[in-house]
């Protein structure tokens, strides 16, 4: 019986939304398939009673699903296919692969009969293609593709059109009831029916047949901009009707057919798809039709067709750059930009500020989006609907909009702002002279602020808002204590397999997801309060173990060592002109102990390996995400530290404190002027800089934040 269990049934955790699932055989396509049974359903479904040899009464097969309930848990399940060329899925792992294989098993030294697949082959450059060789190999490779690395997407939409009769169709019916496999493909005449919100047809499949799936409506055109995210996105969030959502690698690809030549709406940009215009020299053929589906039919040419794209040679291609464009795709694209001269929208969009930015000296992410969000904010108030920087050239409102704010330091932002806009190749329109007006009100304010930062006197506010960091720790510790217990965890390297399935079958109030929620707001403290704090720059750490050397030096990284050291690389960051690349060692045991626990944490909720530190967004019952704006955690340190610390601090309150702590140290006051700049430079500010955030308390001049007197 424990041998029909572990083969038949499967438990998926998956972050609380606990379901099982059933292994079927389909008669209709001779497949594994698989039926999912939510807990509450799980009692009724599972009520078939069996006798035990040893056992007194019958027992219900529920009973004995208990019984072996933790060799068939799986923290999630996936959509993970795989070639020939690779070992089948290893089921003793946490995740539930639900790809079984294709219809045929491939055979290194079968010998194909090309004359069982001619009529395939040329159909393909004779009518998709319409004569093109090279459009026709592609065709192929695309298909190859998809069989020899099925969990990678092509990243490309063929639209066939062509009049009615012409044969679309018939090369996917080949495809799916022959080399790939029903239950790999899906076909649609609704394009919503891949949009909407209940998306569970999408799930488990390599192949979306659009048959007529788009109109020239209006309404559709919300439907095509979600197909195109379709088309490249490898995750997608499933969300069955009646059942919780869940996500799972997306390996989808699609072909559109369809009548009617602007079936997809044209745009400047589309190379996401493939326009064919195919022939109709087989219209009315019902001989030729027929002769090609026999060859599947009757004469077996599906293994034959299978182990031909198996072995075609597709190293190297990339169907966006290999694909020709076609005269259908030239004239779309044509037709596109007349239409956009004519109905052009004049508002410009953040996005529009964002991608001028982008066009300049590289910044980092967090930067761009901070201006170019003034900036879009300015517009709306002063833009009057111009298609350029112009309105930037209205001195006078500029000014006026700069100067709203009772701080210097945010009206020297602002100008700033305004005049980072200004040195792009855009603001060239602007006038010489009013950049230049800019440019010296920006510098007047500039150097008051840096007069005024030299007398560092602890605000008064602030003395009663900031924590010394051996405070912060101390309650940092004790706020983590409560939190282990409270789930019933011990603070081990990483959580248990036990531990996750434990927490995974739990309630909508208190589940994995809760923890990982609360874990994260600590995380956060954390970083800040056993680490010379960064400014909100963790956001966009992007987690590896490569060497440095082999990282992308246009990015942040926290570098995950296997000798167990984790090292920040920092890029992009406020003060990267000057400073160049920094690399921090974080010597912390106890963060290194936490950031490795939070990173496996994450991984096996996620079902991948995470791919940024920080934010994900979590909750008792939604599927968790990374957050869009993770890239600055400004709120969220100022949210997390009053939560854990009781006491709101800011990303600034942190830096202030770490400068107080380290420099009313017995080591810095014995440290060379040389010694003195490493250790500033773990907060990526040097030795001026640092001595202007030692705020002076006039409270206690003769001691430090925590009340060591100077001897």
């Amino acid at each position: 019986m424990s041998t029909f269990i572990t083969n038949n049934i499967a438990f998926i955790s998956d972050g609380g939304q606990s379901v099982y699932l059933t292994k079927n055989f389909s008669s209709a396509d001779k497949n594994i398939q698989y039926k999912t049974i939510a807990l509450s359903e799980a009692k009724g479904a599972f009520s078939l009673m069996f006798d035990i040899i040893g056992e007194e009464k019958p027992k219900s097969l529920m009973s004995l699903i208990s019984k072996y309930q933790m060799s068939i848990t799986y923290s999630h399940r996936d959509f993970i296919p795989y070639g020939a060329g690779a070992e089948s899925w290893d089921y003793s792992s946490l995740t539930f692969n639900s790809f079984s294989g294709f219809v045929h098993p491939y055979e290194s030294n079968f010998q194909i009969d090309y004359s069982l697949i001619a009529g395939f082959l040329g159909h393909i450059e004779n009518i998709w293609a319409n004569g093109d060789k090279e459009v026709a190999i592609c065709i192929l490779k695309l298909f190859a593709s998809i069989l020899q690395n099925p969990s990678k997407k092509t990243g490309v939409c063929l639209v066939i059109t062509g009049p009615e009769g012409f044969g679309k169709n018939i090369i996917t019916d080949m495809l799916r009831d022959f080399v790939i496999g029903l239950k790999y493909v899906l076909e649609t005449p609704s394009m919503h029916a891949i949009t909407q919100r209940f998306n569970g047809c999408l799930e488990n499949k390599l192949l979306t047949i659009l048959n007529e799936a788009a109109n020239l409506s209006d309404s559709s055109h919300g439907d095509q901009d979600i197909l195109k995210d379709l088309i490249t996105e490898d995750r997608r969030l499933i969300e069955p009707k009646g059942r919780a959502p869940y996500t799972i690698r997306d390996c989808n690809n699609y072909i559109c057919f369809s009548n009617n030549e602007y079936v997809i709406r044209a745009s400047t940009e589309m190379r996401r798809f493939v326009f064919l215009r195919g022939s109709d020299s087989r219209v009315g053929d019902k001989k030729y039709f027929q002769n090609l589906a026999d060859d599947f039919e009757k004469r077996g040419a599906g293994i034959h067709l299978y182990h031909y794209l198996m072995n075609l040679d597709i190293s190297g291609f990339k169907p966006q750059r290999d694909f020709p464009i076609t005269e259908m795709k030239k004239e779309l694209q044509a037709d596109a930009i007349c239409k956009s001269a004519q109905t052009k929208d004049t508002m410009l969009t953040k996005n529009d500020f964002e991608a001028m930015m982008r066009a300049g000296k590289p910044l980092a992410d967090a930067t761009i989006m901070n201006r170019a969000y003034y900036i879009a904010q300015l517009y709306k108030k002063i833009g009057n609907n111009a298609r350029d920087l112009s309105f930037l050239g209205n001195a006078k409102a500029v000014i006026k909009e700069t100067n709203s704010s009772k701080s210097m330091d945010v009206r020297k932002t602002r100008l700033f702002h305004v005049l980072s806009m200004l040195e792009l190749p855009a603001g060239k329109i602007v006038p010489v002279a009013i950049k230049k007006s800019y440019r010296d009100m920006a510098n007047k304010l500039r150097d008051q602020a840096r007069i005024d930062s030299l007398n560092n006197v602890m605000p008064e506010k602030a003395q009663g808002n900031l924590l010394s960091i051996s405070e912060a720790n101390t309650r940092l510790e004790g706020s983590l204590i409560k939190l282990f217990e409270n789930y019933n965890l011990s603070r081990n390297v990483k959580m248990s397999g036990e531990d996750f399935g434990r927490l995974s079958a739990q309630s909508d109030r208190k589940n994995i997801k809760t923890f990982a929620r609360d874990l994260q707001r600590h995380m956060i403290v954390a970083c800040y309060v056993w680490q010379p704090s960064l400014r909100s720059d963790w956001g966009t750490l992007e987690i590896s173990s490569a060497a440095a050397n082999r990282l992308d030096a246009k990015k942040n990284w926290l570098q995950v060592l296997r000798s167990g050291r984790i090292r920040i690389i920092m890029n992009q960051y406020k003060n990267a002109k000057s400073m160049g690349q920094q690399i921090i060692e974080i010597d912390s045991q106890k963060l290194k102990q936490y950031l490795k626990y939070w990173i496996d944490l994450m991984s096996r909720i996620m079902g991948s390996k995470i791919k940024y530190l920080f934010m994900y967004e979590l909750t008792a019952q939604n599927e968790p995400k990374i957050n869009s704006v993770r890239g600055t955690l400004t709120k969220a340190i100022s949210r997390s530290s009053e939560q854990i610390l009781q006491q709101k601090m800011s990303v600034n309150d942190f830096r202030h404190a770490w400068e107080m702590s380290i420099q009313n140290t017995q080591e810095y006051q014995q440290a060379t002027q040389l010694e003195r700049t490493e250790m500033h430079r773990q907060l990526l500010h040097g030795l001026a800089m640092g001595q202007q955030y030692n705020w002076m308390s006039r409270n206690n001049a003769a001691g430090d934040m925590d009340g060591n007197a100077e001897t």
